[in-house]
């Protein structure tokens, strides 16, 4: 059974890493003064791949992966800005990363990454949030789930399919929704 999260050390720094069956590994970080997290793993063929963040020495998240222990940078949408990595995949020998990142104006936008290529997904609106928490690939086709804020700020839960938005009907059209996983 392999496990990602991190754990924190006795100076409070958080290590990233991933245990398996019972067995703690530790995971190389940016800057070993500062934290990182793991948020996902994926294991194939023999690989481990683990999907997360760590903090640069200037203090900035960086979204990234380690693939057999090695840290692998993702672009942020904004370099200035936190970005986060939550949710990996690997298919066809390509490597697939789910996440988010602030835009210049501060704005959460949920993205992707395809073996490296950021592609930004659209929201209900340009002015609010929208989150990725899953990660499914089935062929060529690419599912992102999470929320997205509407015009009234509300978290509609849902996907996106090859970056086409699809909502999912929540309990209250008044109340958050959020869609956590995909099968």
């Amino acid at each position: 059974v392999y496990a990602a999260g991190y754990s924190t050390n006795p100076s409070y720094i958080k290590v990233a890493g991933y245990w398996l069956d019972g067995v703690w590994t530790a995971l190389t970080p940016v800057d070993p003064a500062k934290s990182c997290q793991a948020n996902s793993i994926f294991v194939s063929t023999e690989k481990i791949y683990v999907a997360g963040i760590c903090f640069s020495s200037a203090g900035t998240i960086l979204p990234g992966y380690w693939q057999d222990g090695t840290w692998n940078a993702l672009d942020p949408i904004d370099p200035t800005k936190p970005g986060l990595a939550t949710s990996i995949v690997v298919s066809g020998g390509k490597v697939y990363v789910a996440g988010y990142g602030l835009n210049s104006s501060g704005t959460q936008i949920g993205n992707y990454w395809k073996d490296g290529v950021r592609t930004n997904l659209p929201s209900l609106s340009a002015a609010n949030a929208s989150y990725v928490t899953a990660l499914l690939v089935r062929g060529e086709s690419i599912y992102v789930g999470g929320y997205s804020r509407n015009s009234s700020n509300i978290m509609v839960p849902g996907y996106w399919k090859d970056g086409v938005w699809t909502g999912l009907p929540p309990l209250s059209t008044i109340r958050d929704g959020i869609v956590v996983g995909l099968h």
